[in-house]
């Protein structure tokens, strides 16, 4: 009975001690989610200025933006200084899908997709023209972010604050555009993002 006994609780403790390892296994194994914001300013045809949610599964990168378009045009000069009047005034509510490669510590984006164009359209001595189309929004960019997992860092990023994170800033390039009828913007500026941006380990 001893035997048998001393059998069973070898045997118990074994079961236990493989259980906490292949526990141990998963968390270690255990993968952040890419998830990022970004904030992002442009300047082409006109002046841009929004931002964006992004959500990365392997490859596939799938992004909701949105963007507000400002077009000006020089209606004088007066002594050296431009007098610029506004033309339209366009917001812009996108879902776009592409493809995101990442490396050490920076990535290359491509998207396309759908959006929803509320356009105003300013014309002299009228009242402004409001119509909404349906665009097809694109955009290509670069971000660096950190290749490691870090410390947040505050105060312009100096100061670290708690334990290693995935959480980190990023910094980059962005073209981006939308072909609609009513209206078609081309941009190039800079993007700055928050959030884990890759896969930390």
């Amino acid at each position: 009975m001893r035997k048998i006994f001393i059998k069973l609780l070898l045997i118990f403790a074994f079961n236990l001690n493989a259980q906490n390892d292949s526990l141990k296994i998963e968390i270690k194994e255990s993968k952040n989610p890419i998830i990022y914001a970004t904030l992002d300013g442009l300047l082409g045809n006109g002046i841009f200025g929004g931002g964006s949610l992004n959500f990365q599964k392997n490859n596939h990168l799938v992004t909701f933006r949105i963007m507000n378009y400002q077009r000006f045009e020089l209606e004088a000069i007066f002594l050296i200084f431009p007098i610029l009047v506004q033309k339209n005034s366009t917001n812009e509510f996108a879902l776009l899908y592409g493809k995101r490669w990442i490396y050490d510590n920076h990535a290359f984006a491509i998207s396309g997709g759908l959006s929803l164009n509320q356009n105003v359209r300013f014309q002299k001595d009228l009242a402004p023209e409001n119509t909404q189309t349906l665009g097809f929004p694109l955009e290509l960019s670069v971000h660096w972010f950190k290749s490691k997992k870090r410390p947040f860092r505050i105060i312009y990023g100096l100061v670290p604050v708690g334990p290693p994170t995935e959480i980190g800033r990023s910094f980059g390039f962005k073209i981006a555009g939308n072909i609609s009828k009513d209206f078609s913007y081309l941009g190039f500026g800079l993007t700055f993002g928050i959030g884990a941006h890759k896969v930390y380990r």
